[in-house]
């Protein structure tokens, strides 16, 4: 097992613990509030032994902690940072950095009605909105004795959807008399409690038992499925058939031998447990799970528990650290049969060193089902590198709504600015990392990596005198096949990532012109256009349109301004006119001129772009050379 640093000498991050042992409420609380005097918690969870009185807990609370958002159950036993323990309140504060929560509170449970269960639930997570960069999770505590555990999850996991729910049966030792939950600093019974969790941190769920099925079956011949009571197994009085199958006289049935010798169902290829609770009447068993009439069951046999436990619990996080701490919910007839067997201190032990804190439980849920006789658990790891959110989740409601705004709309800028050489150091660092990227790309077809950039780099000087020619053919191929068009202008040296209104700026008035242009995206689809400003000639798709997201389209004019927007993506027309002269100067169709009637199935253009060609020729040559060079500096 992987040394790890138990709860005691070294704290969670994401949660803080207290402990009491003392047989007072008043007493116990005081000491838990001590013991947690430095935290913020988003709220406490309470984990009761049942020598505390729930109703003597409750009045304390309120004088304890008047201001804190409290919840909690009745356990049959505690995991504490010593280990399985019987007789301590058990606190576990979730820090509010860290976690945000809501509540519902399903009363009466019995009977379950899914339809409420399901609408409360989608009104419930739709009304908790989501923090951007965080994730959900859902804790389920059910009185334990309600019997509708089954139920209750399969209508919560409906009504959550994608939400995964984890959670535990509360319970009372071993009287199983009365169960309960606490919520608003009230305990109830024949209650549900749901916790929906918001956090930053990353987490995993655990599920596991240890137990195979036998050879010897048995089918359920009468059933009260209702109460999870069985008369008859085999056509026998379920007890004597029970007893005779384990080899052991009605008269010494246990929960000691029920934890033992479990009964499993399939379901598919994987086998559950179907715990027996208690002999009811003189040969009735009830179940702690659902049963039915014509149920066929096989009897289980355990497997070596330590180990199972051991790789159960051995998780790590996306970069092999160690979790944070787990919370667990493990089932009391685990419990007892590890402690008939004499392995409860080094079971103990294997929870101190995996950060497990939780309770014994009388049923277990895990993503959707009710088990028994389970480890189930959630494992949450410390958040990636330290880093913090972007937004204090504590600040008020509004302005983290204000800031996101902000941020959006920064983001959103930037993206419609694209790459833009002139515009600032960081454009240039970009469009160099772009242009090297291209580089490889059309040297290497396999991709085989930047390590053979270097003899890339050279070759592609040898070709930059094509460079201009290259962005010739969508022009002379405008009007063949369309898969052809799209092929060769997709090897063109540069592409267009430039707004129509910053375009049209940039290049002068002669091309606002133009009435329409022809869109060829990645997929090859066409799309006629009949009014350019405001659409996209290229980069990031405009949000919520056709092929939203970040994802470049490539737009194509049919005429002569194509190849001129080649050159107003890299360079503005300020520079451009500098280094090559006025941008217009070959160029036929000037500012304020109209547009030469086209026929109907072609779209009116400038005539005469022949002699733009040279310009853009020379251009090209003289930008890629600079970025080759550029790039030949950079990997030095």
């Amino acid at each position: 097992m992987t040394a790890v640093d138990d709860l005691d000498r070294k704290p969670a991050e994401a949660v803080r613990l207290a402990t009491s042992r003392a047989d007072d409420a008043f007493t116990a609380l005081a000491e838990i509030r001590r013991q947690l005097a430095t935290a913020r918690p988003s709220f406490i969870f309470l984990f009761v032994p049942n020598r505390l009185q729930p109703d003597d807990l409750a009045a304390a609370l309120r004088k304890s902690l008047p201001n804190t958002v409290v919840f909690g159950c009745t356990t049959a036993g505690q995991i504490t940072p010593r280990g399985y323990e019987n007789d301590t309140l058990l606190a576990v504060a979730f820090q509010r950095h860290h976690f945000r929560v809501a509540s519902i509170l399903f009363q009466p449970i019995s009977p379950v009605s899914i339809a409420d269960v399901v609408s409360q639930t989608e009104r419930l997570a739709t009304q908790f909105r989501v923090t951007p960069g965080r994730k959900r999770l859902a804790l389920i505590f059910a009185d334990g004795l309600s019997k509708q555990e089954d139920i209750l999850v399969a209508a919560l996991e409906a009504g959550l959807k994608d939400i995964p729910v984890f959670g535990g049966s509360a319970g009372d030792g071993l009287r199983f008399q009365r169960t309960q939950v606490l919520r608003n600093g009230e305990f109830h019974s024949n209650a549900a409690l749901l916790l929906l969790l918001e956090t930053d941190l990353e987490f995993s769920g655990l599920g596991f038992d240890h137990f195979q099925p036998t050879d010897k079956r048995m089918v359920v011949t009468r059933a009260v499925p209702e109460e999870r009571l069985v008369l008859e197994i085999n056509g026998s009085p379920a007890a004597e058939e029970y007893a005779r199958l384990v080899k052991v006289p009605v008269d010494e049935l246990s929960p000691m031998v029920f934890a033992e010798n479990p009964v499993l169902v399939r379901n598919g290829n994987l086998y559950h447990v179907r715990a027996i609770q208690q002999i009811q009447g003189e040969h009735g068993l009830t179940f702690l799970s659902a049963i039915d009439d014509g149920l066929l069951l096989r009897l289980g046999r355990g497997k070596e528990i330590i180990r199972t436990l051991e790789t159960g619990l051995a998780v790590s996080g996306h970069d092999g650290e160690a979790p944070d701490f787990i919370l667990g919910f493990d089932c009391y007839l685990r419990k007892l049969e590890i402690e008939r067997k004499g392995l409860d201190s080094e079971v103990s032990e294997q929870l101190r060193q995996r950060r497990v804190v939780g309770f014994n439980t009388y049923g277990e849920q895990h993503l959707g089902v009710h088990v028994n006789q389970t480890f189930v658990g959630v494992a949450f790891f410390p958040a990636e590198g330290g880093r913090a959110a972007m937004i204090d989740p504590n600040e008020p409601y509004e302005l983290q709504i204000a800031k996101q705004a902000r941020i959006i709309e920064a983001l959103v800028n930037r993206a419609e600015r694209g790459h833009e050489v002139g515009g600032s150091a960081y454009s240039l660092f970009e469009s160099a990392i772009a242009l090297q990227a291209e580089v490889w790309g059309k040297d290497q077809g396999s991709r085989k990596g930047p390590r053979y950039a270097r003899p890339g780099l050279e070759r592609a000087r040898g070709r930059l005198p094509g460079a201009g020619a290259d962005t010739e053919k969508p022009r002379r191929c405008h009007g063949g096949d369309g898969g052809r068009f799209r092929t060769l202008f997709r090897r063109a040296t540069a592409g267009l990532q430039c707004p129509v209104p910053q375009f049209a700026a940039r290049c002068g008035a002669a091309d606002q012109a133009r009435p329409r242009f022809r869109r060829l995206s990645r997929g090859g689809q066409r799309k006629q256009v009949s009014e350019p400003g405001g659409e996209w000639l290229g980069g990031p798709a405009s949000p919520g349109g056709e092929g939203a997201g970040i994802r470049p389209a490539l737009f194509v004019l049919r005429d002569g301004a194509a190849e001129r927007s080649l050159v107003s993506d890299f360079l503005p027309a300020d520079q451009f006119r500098q280094h090559h002269g006025p941008a217009d100067r070959n160029h036929r169709h000037r500012a304020g001129e109209p547009a030469r009637e086209e026929p109907p199935d072609r779209p009116a253009v400038p005539s005469a772009a022949g002699g733009l060609r040279s310009h853009v020729a020379r251009h090209l040559h003289v930008f890629v050379r600079r970025r080759v060079a550029g790039s030949q500096r950079a990997l030095r």
